[in-house]
C-alpha cells in the first residue's frame, strides 16, 4: 500500500519528529511511503526534493495532486500550530487516518482562529457545533480574554474538531481512546506509543555497595524534556526544600526552560537554599541526555494540566529501568501502578514528600518499579508491533472511505433539513437529523 505520512522531521525539536524516526524502518517495510513536513511556507517532500507552497486555510493543488498518487495519507496531529496547522486544512480536503498525539486540542485551534487567523466568528461556531450554547458563551467570553486558555482546554478540549472528516483515529492511551470514541463514534485504534529500547546501564548503585543512600551519597533526580508550567518544576523543589531529608537528594535538570519560567525556577531555586543540590544541564543531545540518565537514580515525570498526551519522555525512563514519580491524571493514572509511583495532583506536595522518603527507606522496592517498567516497554512499544496494527487497520480502507461518504452525506443532508425546520436555532437539532440519517444508511 501507497501511504503519504504527514510529520514533523528530526532535527526539528518535536516529540513527533522522533517518533516518525523511530518507525521510520518499519513504515518503509510495510509500506511504500511518501514523507512530508509541515514548514512555514507550505509542505516538503524530502526524498523528492519537492516544496508545495500553502497557507493556513489554504492548500495548494498541486498537493493535493501529488496525494492522489497515494492509496491513503496519514497525518500525524500535535497541539503545536507551527507544526500542524496547515496539515489539520489539509486533512480537511483530503481524508485520511489521523494519529492524534494530544487530546486537548483548543490550545492548537486558538493558534489558528485566533492568533493567525484572526476569525472569531469561525472559532465560534465551531465552538457551538462540538460544545454546544454552553461552548459558544464560554468561546465568547474566552475571545475577550475574561477566560483563561487551561480553562478551555479543560472543559472545552475540541477533541471532535480535530478529527473531523478523519477516516479512522489512532492514539495512544486508553483514556484518549474512549474519549474519542464517545465524543465522535470514528473508528479508533489503541496503539501503543513505540520506542526503540537501548541496552541501559539501570539505576546507579552508592558506591560503597549498601544500597544506602544518604547526604554523602545522594540520591541522583532526574527531570527532563522541554520544561514549561506544567512540569510542576517549582512545585517540585518547594515539597523538597520543606523535607528535613533534603540534603539526600541532588537534582539534575535536563532540557529548555521557556525564558520566563526559568527565571522563576532559578530565583526559587535560589530563595530556597537548593543552589548546592541542583544543577542544570540545559539543552544536551539524546547521547548526553543518556548518559545523564544512566547516572541517576529516580526520575520525576510530573504534569498539570496536561493535554492528554502519551508521554515518549516516560518509556525513555523505562528504557533505563528508572523509577519515576508519576502525575495521576489523564494517560499518566492508566500506568500500571507496579512500573511508576503516583502523585495526585490534589495531594501533590504531600506524595512526593512521602514518594522521596519511601524511596530513602526502600530504594530495592523502587528498583523493581523501573525493572517492571523496562519489561513492559519491551512488551509493548516495539516499532514492529506499531506499524503491524496501523497496517492491520489500513486494510479495512474500502470500509472506512464508504463510512466517511455515508457520514458526510447525513450531515450535509441533517444541516440541509435542519434550515426548514423553525427548530433550526435550537442546539442539537441539526446533529439529531444527522444521525437519524446516517443510522438510515
Amino acid at each position: 500500500m501507497k501511504i503519504a505520512w504527514f510529520s514533523p522531521r528530526v532535527p526539528e525539536h518535536s516529540e513527533i519528529a522522533k517518533n516518525t524516526e523511530r518507525l521510520e524502518a518499519e513504515l518503509q517495510r510495510r509500506f511504500d511511503v511518501r514523507y512530508f513536513s509541515e514548514q512555514p511556507t507550505g509542505f516538503r517532500e524530502p526524498a523528492a526534493d519537492r516544496h508545495f507552497p500553502a497557507t493556513v486555510g489554504h492548500t495548494p493543488t498541486e498537493l493535493l495532486l501529488a496525494l492522489n498518487e497515494v492509496d491513503l495519507p496519514i497525518y500525524n496531529l500535535g497541539n503545536h500550530p507551527a507544526f500542524f496547522a496547515k496539515t489539520w486544512f489539509l486533512s480537511q480536503s483530503k481524508p485520511g487516518i489521523v494519529v492524534l498525539h494530544d487530546l486537548k486540542l483548543h490550545h492548537f485551534f486558538e493558534g489558528i482562529y485566533r492568533e493567525r487567523l484572526h476569525d472569531e466568528r469561525q472559532y465560534l461556531a465551531f465552538m457551538e457545533e462540538y460544545h454546544g450554547a454552553p461552548g459558544l458563551e464560554a468561546g465568547r467570553l474566552y475571545w475577550k480574554q475574561q477566560i483563561f486558555i487551561d480553562f478551555m482546554a479543560e472543559y472545552f478540549p475540541m477533541t471532535a474538531w480535530g478529527v473531523r472528516n478523519a477516516l479512522a483515529v489512532v492514539v495512544h492511551t486508553r483514556p484518549t481512546l474512549e474519549a474519542v470514541e464517545r465524543e465522535t463514534g470514528l473508528p479508533t485504534l489503541l496503539n501503543a506509543l513505540p520506542y526503540i529500547a537501548q541496552t541501559p546501564g539501570g539505576p546507579a548503585s552508592p558506591p560503597d555497595g549498601s544500597g544506602s543512600f544518604g547526604p554523602e551519597r545522594p540520591v541522583r533526580v532526574a527531570i527532563f524534556g522541554y520544561l514549561n508550567v506544567n512540569r510542576r518544576v517549582i512545585e517540585f523543589f518547594h515539597a523538597l526544600a520543606a523535607m528535613p531529608e533534603r540534603a539526600c537528594f541532588e537534582v539534575h535538570l535536563y532540557g529548555t526552560l521557556l525564558q520566563r519560567y526559568e527565571d522563576d525556577v532559578k530565583r526559587d531555586v535560589a530563595a530556597l537554599g537548593l543552589r548546592e543540590q541542583v544543577r542544570f544541564h540545559g539543552y544536551v543531545t539524546e547521547e548526553a541526555l543518556d548518559a545523564g540518565l544512566g547516572d541517576c537514580d529516580l526520575a520525576v515525570n510530573l504534569r498539570f494540566p496536561t493535554m492528554g498526551e502519551a508521554s515518549a519522555s516516560q518509556l525513555r525512563i523505562w528504557n533505563h529501568a528508572l523509577p519515576s514519580l508519576v502525575t495521576r491524571i489523564d494517560g499518566y493514572a492508566s500506568m500500571p501502578e507496579d512500573a511508576v509511583s503516583f502523585v495526585r495532583p490534589e495531594h501533590e506536595r504531600q506524595d512526593i514528600q512521602d514518594g522521596l522518603r519511601d524511596f530513602l527507606l526502600r530504594p530495592e522496592f523502587y528498583r523493581r518499579k523501573g525493572e517492571r517498567g523496562r519489561e513492559i516497554l519491551l512488551e509493548q512499544h516495539r516499532p514492529s508491533t506499531y506499524v503491524e496494527r496501523l497496517a492491520a487497520l489500513c486494510e479495512h480502507l474500502p470500509t472506512l472511505r464508504s463510512r466517511n461518504v455515508r457520514v458526510g452525506m447525513a450531515d450535509r443532508v441533517g444541516h440541509a433539513i435542519s434550515t426548514w425546520s423553525h427548530l433550526a436555532s435550537t442546539s442539537g437539532i441539526e446533529q439529531t437529523y444527522s444521525d437519524r440519517i446516517a443510522a438510515m444508511f
